[in-house]
């Protein structure tokens, strides 16, 4: 054992070696990457519109083989979503390659499958579900029944000594219940980041019907930035809530974005950002066609005016070396 954590530790050392190297010397290395498994779901958000995209999905083979080569480039945590990334039926073969690779692996899931995929899911570092609010909001959002599978996912989850935390989307429908969800989060032992719903729908261009009044937003965001030094189960750090206190105001922040993270698409298509996917570019390659390392290489790296996805921002204030966030991703790790 003593071995084991000796082994760890230099392994975590040069992984922030590597890291800082990256950030201080703009050397490209995947350290993570968000890779969309599938656009299917088996529910229909009112603020996603992600499961009306269709495409030709991987194959478990090519899945296989482009974790392969992150691995060969350095990748160190795979974030698996969707759609459901739960649908599809080779989930458990993929978490366990990455286990065998060396890849730490975080699966984001609305939770509606996951006691029935539990075995599958024992190689997983962490589930991250998202929880809305109280049954009623919470079913008003996702669908009838989703709140009891997110307590259930969360119940089967600790169960089977799979780490849990949670993600909530700020919409005009739960800022009231921000105390409601931070109850829940201490109540399961576990933490809740908290990100704006956009002013699109996720996954396409219209106006997003649950996009919350700037007012009421600020209102609810400064509190929890009060909250925030006191409530050790709020996963934002400072710097990442103060930003979004600015939403929905164009706010330039530095981008990480195809310099230590990247996006895979269900078909292979790789982008620095998803959203910029989502938001038509065109300037992205396939790695299908060109492989792994070369689609990410050539990615463009951005300049961004804003960023509201939580995962992003936080990396962003790590690499402008905010001392808060630092210590903040330390804690939670």
């Amino acid at each position: 054992m003593i071995l084991s954590k000796l082994s760890k530790y230099k392994t975590d050392l040069n992984t922030a070696y590597k890291l800082m190297r990256a950030l201080f010397f703009k050397t490209r290395i995947p350290f993570i990457v968000q890779m969309m498994l599938t656009y299917r779901c088996n529910h229909k958000c009112k603020y996603c519109q992600i499961w009306t995209k269709g495409c030709k999905e991987l194959n478990t083979g090519q899945i296989l083989s482009l974790i392969a080569q992150m691995a060969r480039m350095g990748t160190r945590r795979i974030y698996f979503s969707g759609g459901e990334a739960l649908l599809r039926d080779d989930i458990g073969l993929i978490l366990e390659y990455c286990r065998q690779m060396g890849i730490g692996t975080i699966l984001n899931s609305n939770g509606s499958l996951v006691p029935e995929k539990i075995k599958e899911l024992r190689n997983l570092d962490v589930l991250c579900l998202s929880l809305d609010g109280p049954r009623q909001v919470h079913d008003s959002i996702r669908g009838l029944n989703s709140y009891n599978e997110v307590m259930d996912a969360i119940r089967s989850s600790g169960e089977n000594n799979i780490k849990v935390k949670l993600k909530t989307v700020l919409s005009s429908m739960n800022l009231t219940h921000i105390d409601f969800i931070l109850d829940k989060a201490k109540e399961f032992k576990t933490t809740v980041v908290f990100q704006p719903a956009t002013l699109s729908v996720l996954g396409g261009n219209n106006p997003n019907p649950l996009a919350p009044l700037i007012k009421e937003y600020r209102s609810a965001i400064g509190a929890l930035i009060k909250a925030k030094r006191t409530n050790k189960y709020i996963g934002n750090s400072y710097s990442a809530l103060r930003y979004f206190y600015k939403w929905p105001a164009p706010t330039p922040i530095y981008c990480v974005s195809g310099l230590i993270v990247c996006h895979i698409s269900p078909d292979g298509t790789l982008s620095g950002c998803g959203r910029r996917l989502f938001d038509g570019e065109n300037n992205s390659a396939n790695c299908l066609q060109v492989g792994f390392r070369e689609a990410f290489l050539k990615s463009p790296r951005y300049s961004c005016k804003e960023c509201w996805c939580s995962g992003y921002l936080e990396l962003n204030c790590l690499a402008s070396l905010r001392p808060d966030a630092v210590f903040n991703i330390i804690s939670l790790a």
